[in-house]
């Protein structure tokens, strides 16, 4: 099997053309900082990421919204992994169900594949395995065929990153707002839904400027979708501060994936 960091991506072509729509994943767990350092892990990579304590809050919003996938710490439930299984298999048949459990024998998890639970992670959560095994289910979900992948992470607000483009007609450099990014391109979000009229699929050569903090990155840029008020992008050409973007993908690498990019089975 291809390794976990294959598995996450697809020719970014592919993956930029597709309709932005954000999966879903709702992180079930009684311990708080387990939560918050699963779903700080998946922010990054683009996933909405909701927590609750207790399946009633879950069952309370899911007829509204199902999640893509529901991660289940059973630990200090009132009911079994069994039986909390077996009801978000009646309130949403579509959610992938994953277990995050501290020990499970070979029995218990055939048990478990046989109700439905789509995978089990045995505790702690751990970045390279887990996450990119998070993202694989949703490219299921999703219907992205799997292949070579190039990853996109979601930059933190503090990040201050954008890409600066004079259009053809007009004489200030307006930043777009980026939404994603991975090391060939990324999805910005326009100014305004106007903004840039040249700037439509199949078009290139544009050059723009990316801004990562002072840090300052030379791109052209082709462009590969455009709806509503985001387009997708790829670097056509990096020029002066390629360095800068590279070592600012892996720091994002890192804190969602843990320190290693080796390749490995699983």
């Amino acid at each position: 099997m291809s390794s976990l960091h294959e598995l996450i991506q697809t020719t970014v072509e592919q993956d930029l053309s597709l309709e932005e729509r954000r999966p879903t994943v709702a992180i079930v767990s009684k311990s708080l900082l387990s939560g918050q350092s699963i779903a700080r892990k998946l922010s990054l990579v683009g996933v909405n990421v909701f927590e609750y304590r207790h399946f009633d809050a879950l069952f309370e919003n899911i007829d509204l919204s199902p999640p893509d996938i529901v991660l289940i710490d059973p630990a200090g439930q009132e009911l079994e992994w069994r039986a909390l299984v077996s009801l978000l298999r009646i309130f949403s048949e579509r959610s992938r169900v994953v277990l995050l459990a501290a020990s499970m024998n070979v029995d218990q998890a055939v048990e478990a594949a046989n109700s439905g639970v789509a995978a089990i992670f045995i505790k702690p959560y751990k970045e390279e395995e887990h996450t990119e095994r998070v993202l694989g289910l949703v490219n299921e979900i999703q219907g992205v065929a799997p292949g070579r992948l190039q990853p996109r992470f979601t930059p933190r607000p503090e990040s201050e990153i954008h890409v600066y483009y004079l259009t053809s007609d007009d004489w200030l450099a307006f930043p777009m707002e980026v939404r994603n990014i991975g090391e060939k391109g990324a999805r910005l979000c326009l100014p305004y839904r106007e903004f840039a009229a040249e700037l439509q699929p199949g078009s290139s050569g544009f050059p723009a400027t990316l801004a990562i903090g002072s840090a300052r990155i030379s791109l052209y840029l082709r462009v590969v979708h455009r709806e509503g008020g985001t387009i997708g992008v790829l670097f056509e050409r990096i020029g002066a501060g390629r360095k800068v973007l590279e070592s600012f993908i892996r720091d994002l690498h890192t804190q969602a994936f843990g320190g290693s990019r080796n390749r490995r089975r699983w």
